[in-house]
């Protein structure tokens, strides 16, 4: 029989855990507000169900650590729980979320993010296999062409993200709780294997810039176009195969 108590034993390392952030895992403790500063909420009962076939993990890795405020990990937080509902919404869930972090000597300059190349080096040098969707938030973000976020199309698999030669990963720019709450979800739409559906601005898949206003509500994951987004992310390696280490 599934406890609580016992999952916690497998799963928390340290000392005392915590529902809010060992659980759900939100770093500032808390549970977060919506992007717009509205309240939200979360069900225990749903996520102990969540497992193997109808979840994935995420691995939150911040990039230059130091450079970090609690408005940047606020953000993170809200991101995180945004996809949360978007994907609650199809009954795929999240289940674990775990923690990482690299040092601004160890980034190497990647820290702060200012082309697409750069990204494409953070996400192709770098790769944690935490049978999680390796999810990147760089410290600084200034993109002249207006990219504010890039993922692996789809994603390597568990046991793989060391392995793969080319993106390995998600990467999501820190521009303001309003866009990167729907750029982590629409990131991890491309890892789970969804391409882009510019025609349809409420559809996940449009890019930001073509959805409908406000952008963080144009979430929508369904059969459109011949592609049923539902199912196939469903399929997606990270869901039907992940375990907890």
């Amino acid at each position: 029989m599934w406890s609580l108590k016992n999952e916690l034993k497998a799963n928390v390392t340290g000392p005392k855990a915590s529902l809010v952030s060992d659980v759900f895992g939100y770093i500032r403790g808390r549970l977060p507000r919506d992007p717009d500063g509205g309240p939200t909420s979360i069900s225990l009962r749903k996520w102990a169900q969540l497992g193997v076939g109808n979840s994935f993990n995420v691995m939150t890795i911040f990039v230059g650590i130091e450079s970090f405020t609690p408005s940047m990990f606020d953000e993170i937080d809200t991101a995180i729980h945004r996809m949360r509902e978007v994907y609650g919404a199809i009954g795929l869930g999240v289940k674990w979320i775990v923690p990482w972090q690299i040092t601004t000597s160890d980034a190497d300059g990647l820290d702060v993010l200012t082309s697409e190349g750069e990204v494409d080096d953070l996400l192709s040098g770098w790769g944690f296999d935490k049978n999680a969707i390796n999810l990147y938030f760089p410290a600084g973000w200034s993109m002249s062409d207006g990219l504010i976020g890039k993922s692996a199309e789809p994603g390597p698999c568990p046991g793989e993200q060391t392995q793969t030669k080319g993106l390995a990963g998600s990467c999501v720019g820190l521009t303001g709780p309003l866009t990167s709450s729907r750029t982590c979800s629409h990131e991890t739409g491309h890892y789970l294997g969804l391409s882009h559906k510019q025609d349809f601005p409420e559809n996940l898949m449009c890019q930001t810039k073509f959805a409908s206003v406000p952008t963080w509500k144009a979430v929508a994951l369904k059969n459109v176009d011949g592609d049923d987004q539902p199912a196939e992310v469903k399929l997606h390696c990270m869901v039907t195969r992940w375990w907890v280490a």
